[in-house]
């Protein structure tokens, strides 16, 4: 398609860079793209992490979750065969499927951990819980 003779042909730019598309047509200062952590034993998530991707590997991983704030966002997801839990910042501020009220989050049946996980959000009051069982169905256990 050609370019209109009335197009503006300066960019104004900012923190003096101009936006340019990369070769997927993609203009990179401004993709989204979700941050990857991997952990290998107990963490404290915090709130300036929200959006971050948190792959659990080699031991057992407990996410301790910070104070609930709307908009928060998390995944976490176990690449071994190992268990994964995530834990409320109080007790009883989260919802997860089967129980309105609990305290944590967890995939212990060996077997059923490689490949599975939490997606975690904050409406400021609790912290609600969307299970990923992976590829098969997945035993979880809220407490």
């Amino acid at each position: 398609m050609p370019i209109p003779s009335t197009r503006q042909t300066q960019m104004d730019t900012y923190m003096g860079k101009t936006a340019g598309l990369d070769s997927n047509n993609i203009i990179d200062d401004i993709a989204y793209t979700m941050r990857i952590e991997t952990k290998t034993g107990d963490y404290t998530v915090l709130a300036s992490e929200s959006g971050t991707v948190f792959v659990g590997t080699t031991a057992d991983n407990n996410f301790t979750l910070p104070t609930r704030e709307d908009g928060l966002i998390y995944w976490f997801i176990k690449a071994s065969n190992h268990e994964l839990m995530v834990t409320s910042d109080v007790s009883q501020k989260m919802t997860a499927f089967n129980d309105a009220a609990c305290d944590s989050v967890t995939f212990t049946s060996t077997g059923e951990q490689i490949g599975c996980g939490f997606m975690v959000y904050s409406d400021g009051l609790f912290w609600n819980v969307i299970t990923i069982p992976g590829l098969v169905a997945a035993t979880m256990a809220p407490a």
